[in-house]
């Protein structure tokens, strides 16, 4: 039976799930050989890295079917589901690196699936996350002018205000979601950057309070606590 949610996102623009995530790739540590893709999409993703990288061993868990059946010979090990689902599938203490490439949004409970996660890592593995940023500058002018201007509070196809985003997060509060996750921030960086001449102004006139607002998304690199 299809739920509501297999039903958002099989209907998505296949762009969704074809993204290789370079950005990404740079935060993977060098010496990486074991390496999970949790939400992997097409698969493009492990796929770039394994071309620079042939030595790593990928795997990747994937929701949407035809994604699924799309990565899942481009990768060593490819599991169709949730990941909730596929925790007792993952072997403990056995990546150097899980990734969540815009993943965490979509879970029902963060929280919880970073705290199993985390027993899938090796001590000295490392999570890396990227997470949308609520306060780029483009989503809080879209946000606020349609609710106070036009009394619109409405969910979309894509972008922030996507249908299948089940969670919202700033800079801060992504720091807070690893910390109460049992996670120890070690790297975090904007990517996709957006700036003009009035943002650079408002930013410098209070004190670098919206140097944030010009990220699509920051990318997370954490450790075990």
């Amino acid at each position: 039976m299809t739920t509501k949610s297999d039903f958002q996102y099989s209907n998505k623009q296949r762009e969704y799930f074809a993204s290789s995530r370079f950005d990404v790739q740079n935060f993977v540590p060098i010496e990486t050989s074991t390496i999970l893709d949790v939400g992997m999409g097409e698969g493009n993703f492990l796929e770039a890295l394994k071309k620079d990288r042939p030595e790593i061993e990928a795997w990747g868990i994937e929701l949407e079917k035809q994604s699924f059946n799309k990565a899942k010979n481009k990768i060593d090990k490819a599991l169709e589901g949730t990941i909730e689902d596929n925790l007792t599938n993952l072997p403990d203490n056995y990546f150097d690196c899980i990734t969540f490439n815009d993943v965490i949004e979509h879970l029902v409970d963060p929280v919880q699936t970073l705290k199993s996660i985390k027993l899938k890592l090796k001590d000295d593995g490392v999570l890396i996350a990227s997470i949308p940023n609520m306060r780029y500058i483009f989503n809080m002018k879209k946000i606020i002018l349609d609710l106070i201007f036009k009394k619109d509070w409405r969910y979309y196809d894509s972008g922030i205000m996507d249908k299948t985003h089940l969670h919202f997060y700033t800079k801060l509060t992504m720091q807070e979601l690893l910390s109460e996750s049992g996670f120890e921030l070690i790297k975090i960086e904007g990517t996709n950057s957006y700036t003009n001449w009035k943002l650079k102004f408002l930013n410098l006139i209070t004190f670098n309070h919206f140097e944030d607002c010009q990220f699509v998304q920051f990318i997370l690199v954490a450790k075990k606590s």
